[in-house]
């Protein structure tokens, strides 16, 4: 399911934003300014589009008593799996609301658009969050801040 978002938004990207409503949720985050929109996603939490630069965030949840309880580093790599030429510019532990997360800086392929990701992915009890920029190459630098904004702001209620 964490794949399918991540596909849905490559695709969405580049054609067009589908719509869902988002459930209630046990986390809240400072939204992020205009330009950004907020979208409706399926399989996602929220999603956000910033149309002057045809980027977005998108931040999905999954949450599963009893389920197992793999390292970061392996729900990355699940999370990119449909993903090819993948090319890790960084990749580093950090803290989410004191919690440890996993920080990658990436870019990757997918049906045909090569795109450029920064990804926050933290576990709290059990459930696993993704929090995701995606844009073109040439246009991350416009939204990276935003997106770092987005993060500080995170907090788990």
């Amino acid at each position: 399911m964490r794949t399918k978002f991540l596909m849905l938004l490559a695709v969405v990207i580049a054609i067009g934003w589908s719509t869902v409503e988002a459930r209630k949720l046990n986390y809240s985050f400072d939204p992020p300014k205009k330009p950004w929109e907020k979208a409706k996603a399926t399989n996602a939490d929220f999603a956000y589009r910033h149309s002057p630069s045809n980027s977005g965030i998108i931040i999905g949840s999954r949450c599963e008593e009893g389920a197992a309880d793999p390292p970061l580093e392996i729900l990355f790599r699940h999370l990119f799996i449909d993903f090819e030429n993948q090319e890790i510019a960084s990749q580093s532990k950090i803290e989410l609301d004191g919690k440890e997360a996993l920080k990658t800086e990436l870019a990757a392929d997918y049906g045909g658009e090569h795109l450029k990701f920064l990804s926050v992915i933290v576990k709290q009890k059990a459930c696993v969050y993704d929090i995701l920029l995606i844009a073109r190459p040439a246009k991350f630098g416009e939204v990276k801040d935003d997106f770092e904004r987005l993060l500080n702001s995170f907090k788990f209620k």
